[in-house]
């Protein structure tokens, strides 16, 4: 829930930094600034949902609007200061009933492409090769033990670790076909 809150606050206080809205809009900055999130719902556009999630602050809702708007097709968000407007441009030659959003049960469609490549670098990189080495490691101890070693144990830590490699190439199938989607729609 703290994670929600330091998300949620980082998405208020990035759009107050980066948006010289000026003083019309201060105050009513402020009053969503420090604002208890009272909850965290599930953003669906025809039907699938979108890796972020909207926020409930005080009553009203805060829909990830540039998630919103790569779910629905291409398009281009207008911040205009001098009128105090954000104008919202889609361009979409889908079927109402296709977006890009891949399916609900994959947590990675939404994510920009950079954080899409650097989560695959991390699942290849830091976690299937750390348990590739890990489970090479156990086998040659298995292959030949040493008098100390617990065999029983050894098997059960290698059995762990293939599920984990499992589970992470799961996660790398979701993450390439997230980043298929971006490339086919974009």
């Amino acid at each position: 829930m703290k994670k929600l809150l330091y998300i949620a606050s980082g998405m208020v206080l990035g759009i107050a930094l980066a948006l010289p809205l000026g003083s019309a809009f201060a105050d009513q900055i402020k009053s969503v600034v420090g604002t208890k999130i009272t909850g965290q719902y599930t953003v669906k556009v025809n039907g699938k949902q979108l890796a972020d999630p909207a926020i409930v602050a005080d009553g009203k809702s805060y829909a990830p609007v540039r998630s919103l708007v790569g779910a629905v097709g291409t398009g281009e968000i207008i911040v205009d200061n001098t009128e105090k407007t954000i104008d919202i441009t889609v361009e979409s030659d889908l079927p109402s009933d296709t977006t890009p959003v891949l399916e609900e049960s994959n947590p990675y469609v939404g994510l920009t492409k950079a954080k899409l490549l650097s989560t695959k670098e991390m699942f290849e990189v830091s976690q299937l090769q750390r348990i590739d080495n890990k489970l090479k490691e156990y086998e040659d101890l298995l292959s030949n033990p040493p008098s100390w070693l617990d065999i029983d144990n050894t098997r059960k830590t290698i059995a762990e670790l293939e599920e984990q490699r499992v589970e992470y190439e799961a996660k790398l199938v979701l993450v390439n076909e997230a980043i298929a989607a971006l490339d086919k729609y974009k």
